[in-house]
């Protein structure tokens, strides 16, 4: 890297703040949040030809093993041309180089948020800030502008595990410094960024001179087409290396919101045509809403539905009853219809069939979004759940668990009957196949599922 004059009078960055944290779409998306964003949600892909992304990817970050022989190799790949130096286009996009120790979650998700535009994509108040602080700033300076905002800083940190104390590990060039060195953990990682700007692909990695332009994509393709050949190709000279794939995505709870709104009004719309159909046309006499056999307001005086963020079995017991309820009801209407024919004309009765056939259809796609819905909102309790267990200190438990045990005199009890449950346990189990639960790294190769160690990102 060509060294900036600033480097020597940079100020000083808040590095020795900066803590571990783990590959987890969960921790990712309440890390955005914390940021101010919203309207975004990072999902974890298990297979690079997945389609469900397609039109709908803010960007891509990719996690991998880092293995220095193997990055010695890609360089001989990497033609001076796909690097971008010019300072016009720089200065039009977000780069910075990672001068933060630890911060390489942050560092991939500010890589894509600053890059990016999107109908419902709000950055909130302190990323606009930083953008516009940082625009005429080379990368370096950039990197220190990033490791120098406390918000930030405040925000990563609320999602790691409690600091393990270690020794400080030796700097790196250009002053990155390893979250840890192979003496003390033997699986280091690294996250870098897809995201494209002004209809190219860029991959943009802090450890990097210069962001990585690929390309344009063809007129017939969408960006994700490009990046599925560069991922796999880049997963194919891995020879075993471990991988992880997140996408930044738009939050898809406000246009599940939006479909449940409109299903409902619509179910209201037909339930008032088909009851004045009935009441009017094909039964040949007037119905009071007491003898209706649709009863509009039982059946839909429903605003929008606000479940809660873990829906119960009771709950989702008393859906099905209202869907069966009005099944039986439209049921009983048909029946009427069949019955009555010569009441009513025939194009009548047929434009109510018609109405009957479109609230089923209806009720079928409101009951799926609901559903939809219902579990969006419970895998965002999971997330808070999770980063509850993930954040919280044990130690202190434990702790104070064996001092109580010890000032009772019922450690050496215990401990004596944690060894026989330990043998016992060791002779049902013997003969069998053992498994190991997988981790919480979730890992990707070309689409089959592997699980990592503890893993240590820079």
């Amino acid at each position: 890297m060509a060294a900036n004059s600033k480097s020597s009078s940079s100020p000083v960055n808040l590095s020795s703040e900066w803590l571990e944290l783990e590959s987890d779409p969960g921790l990712f998306t309440l890390l955005i949040q914390d940021f101010g964003v919203s309207g975004v949600k990072v999902e974890e892909l298990y297979d690079v030809n997945a389609q469900e992304f397609r039109g709908g990817v803010y960007g891509f970050v990719f996690l991998f093993q880092w293995v220095e022989e193997r990055r010695a190799r890609k360089k001989t790949f990497l033609n001076d041309d796909c690097f971008v130096t010019e300072p016009s286009v720089l200065r039009n996009m977000f780069f910075a180089h990672q001068i933060v120790t630890n911060s390489c979650a942050t560092h991939a998700l500010l890589s894509i948020l600053l890059n990016c535009e999107g109908e419902g994509l709000d950055l909130g108040h302190t990323l606009p800030l930083l953008k516009e602080f940082c625009h005429n700033l080379d990368p370096e300076a950039r990197g220190y502008a990033i490791g120098n905002m406390p918000d930030l800083a405040t925000a990563h940190n609320r999602h790691a595990r409690p600091e393990v104390v270690r020794p400080s590990p030796p700097p790196s060039k250009r002053g990155v410094v390893l979250a840890a060195t192979p003496s003390y953990l033997s699986e280091t990682y690294h996250f870098v960024s897809f995201v494209p700007i002004g209809e190219r692909l860029f991959e943009l990695d802090g450890l990097k001179e210069w962001p990585i332009d690929h390309g344009p994509w063809a007129e017939s393709e969408h960006w994700t087409d490009l990046f599925k050949r560069i991922i796999t190709r880049r997963l194919n000279e891995g020879d075993g290396i471990q991988f992880n794939l997140m996408a930044l995505i738009p939050d898809p709870l406000p246009q599940l919101s939006e479909d449940l709104q409109r299903y409902h009004s619509r179910e209201r719309r037909l339930l008032d045509t088909a009851y004045g159909l009935a009441r009017e046309r094909v039964l040949g006499k007037k119905i009071s809403s007491e003898d209706s056999i649709i009863d509009v307001e039982n059946i839909s005086d429903e605003k929008e539905p606000q479940p809660p963020p873990s829906a119960s079995n009771e709950e989702e017991g008393r859906s099905c009853l209202n869907e069966s309820d009005l099944n039986k009801k439209i049921g009983d209407l048909l029946q009427t219809i069949s019955s009555s024919t010569g009441q009513g004309s025939c194009s009548e009765t047929n434009s109510l069939e018609l109405v009957v056939k479109d609230i089923t259809e209806n009720r079928s796609l409101l009951f799926s979004a609901k559903r939809r819905f219902t579990e969006e909102l419970e895998s965002r309790e999971r997330y808070r759940v999770e980063a509850d267990r993930r954040t919280h200190d044990y130690d202190r438990f434990f702790g104070e668990y064996f001092k109580n045990l010890a000032a009772h005199k019922l450690l050496p009890q215990r401990m004596l009957e944690g060894r026989r449950n330990n043998r016992r346990s060791h002779k049902r189990g013997r003969g069998k196949k053992l498994t190991t639960a997988a981790t919480k790294n979730k890992t990707i190769t070309n689409g089959s599922n592997n699980s990592t160690g503890h893993s240590v990102y820079y």
